[in-house]
């Protein structure tokens, strides 16, 4: 299988290495094996390359913490997803995304509806989830608070302002560099 895979820490442009001939992962206890369809990049994953994220694989690893692909097997206690299904899913490294087929987590598996596409499937995962736990865990939003957002131009930033996160009935807004600031904004104490 093709693979791009990091055999020592450092800058992922200078750490990544494209091999073909590389062995497919097969799927573990709680472990889905996928082709991939599309594999999201973040921050984390250029972490991982330099070897200072909190979850370090024994190098030489793949990064790519979230695809969308097809089932290909599952390993014993997976439920909820079978060969053929199209899923996305938060990998399980070492086998991460950034190859032909990637281990996922048999437990962060969901199926994917046909209407969303790969690309956008495989970049909602993270930054939808990030937003979620940020406005609901962490900050403990509740009906009436009001959320300000500054830059809300990346992932994580655009699924915070997006009605796709259930946190209404919060209000949102959004500053952008160069855009007016909203008068309800200007007013706030500093």
């Amino acid at each position: 299988m093709r693979a791009w895979r990091v055999h020592t820490h450092g800058a992922p442009d200078e750490v990544l290495v494209a091999e073909e001939g590389v062995d497919a992962p097969h799927p573990g206890d709680d472990q889905v094996a996928v082709a991939v369809g599309a594999c999201a990049l973040n921050f984390a994953d250029s972490l991982l390359c330099r070897g200072t994220y909190q979850e370090r694989p024994d190098l030489p690893f793949v990064p790519g913490l979230e695809v969308v692909g097809t089932v290909l097997e599952t390993g014993p206690g997976v439920t909820g997803v079978r060969r053929g299904d199209r899923v996305v899913g938060l990998t399980a490294l070492p086998d991460g995304g950034l190859a032909d087929t990637a281990l996922t987590h048999g437990s962060a598996t969901f199926g994917l509806p046909a209407t969303i596409d790969d690309a956008r499937g495989a970049a909602m995962l993270v930054t939808y989830q990030t937003a979620w736990v940020g406005l609901h865990r962490r900050a403990g939003l509740r009906a009436g608070d009001v959320v300000l957002v500054h830059g809300a131009a990346g992932g994580t930033g655009s699924a915070f302002v997006s009605d796709r996160v259930p946190s209404k009935p919060a209000s949102f807004s959004a500053l952008v560099q160069g855009l007016p600031v909203p008068p309800s904004i200007s007013s706030l104490p500093a």
